[in-house]
Protein backbone atom coordinates (compact mmCIF):
# COMPACT_ATOMS: atom_id res chain seq x y z
CA UNK A 1 0.00 0.00 0.00
CA UNK A 2 2.79 2.49 0.72
CA UNK A 3 4.53 2.40 -2.50
CA UNK A 4 0.65 3.05 -4.30
CA UNK A 5 0.21 5.98 -2.26
CA UNK A 6 4.36 7.04 -3.41
CA UNK A 7 3.00 6.81 -7.23
CA UNK A 8 -0.22 8.42 -6.69
CA UNK A 9 1.88 11.64 -4.92
CA UNK A 10 4.07 11.34 -8.07
CA UNK A 11 1.41 11.44 -10.28
CA UNK A 12 -0.34 14.31 -8.70
CA UNK A 13 2.71 16.45 -8.10
CA UNK A 14 2.22 18.79 -11.09
CA UNK A 15 -1.17 19.85 -9.89
CA UNK A 16 0.26 20.29 -6.07
CA UNK A 17 1.18 23.86 -6.77
CA UNK A 18 -2.42 24.82 -8.77
CA UNK A 19 -4.32 27.53 -6.95
CA UNK A 20 -7.60 25.62 -5.16
CA UNK A 21 -6.22 22.40 -5.75
CA UNK A 22 -6.15 20.91 -2.21
CA UNK A 23 -4.54 16.94 -1.88
CA UNK A 24 -5.25 15.43 1.58
CA UNK A 25 -3.92 12.55 3.03
CA UNK A 26 -5.48 10.47 5.62
CA UNK A 27 -4.43 7.36 7.87
CA UNK A 28 -7.78 5.54 7.78
CA UNK A 29 -8.16 2.08 6.49
CA UNK A 30 -11.14 2.19 4.23
CA UNK A 31 -11.49 5.05 2.19
CA UNK A 32 -12.71 6.05 -0.80
CA UNK A 33 -11.03 8.66 -3.26
CA UNK A 34 -12.53 11.56 -4.42
CA UNK A 35 -11.79 13.90 -7.29
CA UNK A 36 -13.77 16.97 -8.44
CA UNK A 37 -13.99 19.26 -10.74
CA UNK A 38 -16.62 21.86 -11.36
CA UNK A 39 -19.73 20.33 -10.58
CA UNK A 40 -18.79 16.73 -11.23
CA UNK A 41 -17.48 14.47 -8.98
CA UNK A 42 -15.39 10.65 -9.37
CA UNK A 43 -15.59 9.06 -6.18
CA UNK A 44 -13.44 5.64 -6.23
CA UNK A 45 -14.81 3.54 -3.45
CA UNK A 46 -12.61 1.05 -2.30
CA UNK A 47 -13.17 -2.36 -1.40
CA UNK A 48 -11.59 -4.44 0.82
CA UNK A 49 -9.35 -7.07 -1.06
CA UNK A 50 -9.82 -5.27 -4.26
CA UNK A 51 -6.99 -3.05 -6.11
CA UNK A 52 -8.25 0.69 -6.26
CA UNK A 53 -8.18 0.20 -10.40
CA UNK A 54 -11.06 -2.54 -10.52
CA UNK A 55 -12.88 -0.75 -7.53
CA UNK A 56 -16.38 0.73 -8.92
CA UNK A 57 -16.02 4.51 -9.45
CA UNK A 58 -19.29 6.53 -9.28
CA UNK A 59 -19.69 9.72 -11.28
CA UNK A 60 -22.22 12.53 -9.75
CA UNK A 61 -22.95 15.77 -11.08
CA UNK A 62 -24.74 18.77 -9.44
CA UNK A 63 -28.45 18.97 -10.85
CA UNK A 64 -28.81 23.28 -10.77
CA UNK A 65 -32.06 24.06 -8.71
CA UNK A 66 -31.77 27.86 -8.84
CA UNK A 67 -28.98 30.73 -8.52
CA UNK A 68 -26.68 31.99 -11.59
CA UNK A 69 -24.84 29.57 -13.99
CA UNK A 70 -21.58 29.76 -13.95
CA UNK A 71 -18.28 29.41 -16.43
CA UNK A 72 -15.90 26.30 -15.94
CA UNK A 73 -12.94 25.15 -17.64
CA UNK A 74 -14.70 23.63 -20.37
CA UNK A 75 -17.41 26.80 -20.55
CA UNK A 76 -16.53 30.30 -22.23
CA UNK A 77 -20.28 31.38 -22.22
CA UNK A 78 -23.30 29.76 -19.38
CA UNK A 79 -26.58 30.66 -19.56
CA UNK A 80 -30.47 28.89 -19.56
CA UNK A 81 -31.11 27.49 -22.10
CA UNK A 82 -35.00 25.77 -23.11
CA UNK A 83 -35.21 22.22 -22.49
CA UNK A 84 -36.16 22.05 -25.86
CA UNK A 85 -33.04 24.02 -27.35
CA UNK A 86 -30.41 21.92 -25.93
CA UNK A 87 -29.84 19.99 -28.66
CA UNK A 88 -29.51 22.42 -31.21
CA UNK A 89 -26.21 24.58 -29.94
CA UNK A 90 -23.07 23.55 -30.86
CA UNK A 91 -20.98 21.43 -28.38
CA UNK A 92 -18.72 18.82 -27.90
CA UNK A 93 -19.26 15.34 -28.35
CA UNK A 94 -18.73 13.94 -25.35
CA UNK A 95 -21.16 16.46 -23.74
CA UNK A 96 -24.15 15.84 -26.30
CA UNK A 97 -24.17 12.36 -25.54
CA UNK A 98 -24.35 12.94 -21.22
CA UNK A 99 -27.16 15.75 -22.06
CA UNK A 100 -28.94 13.32 -24.43
CA UNK A 101 -28.70 10.53 -21.80
CA UNK A 102 -30.08 12.91 -19.39
CA UNK A 103 -32.68 14.32 -21.79
CA UNK A 104 -33.86 10.53 -22.62
CA UNK A 105 -35.41 10.30 -18.75
CA UNK A 106 -34.50 7.27 -18.03
CA UNK A 107 -33.18 7.78 -14.56
CA UNK A 108 -30.58 5.29 -15.03
CA UNK A 109 -27.13 5.87 -14.69
CA UNK A 110 -24.88 5.76 -18.41
CA UNK A 111 -22.11 3.39 -18.32
CA UNK A 112 -19.95 3.15 -21.60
Amino acid sequence: MAAQIRSALVLYRPITGVENVELRLHDTILYNSIYRADDEYLINTRMYGTRAGNAPVLHLTARPTSGTPTSSTESREVRWVPRNEVLSLPMATSMRLRIEHYLSGTGLPHIG
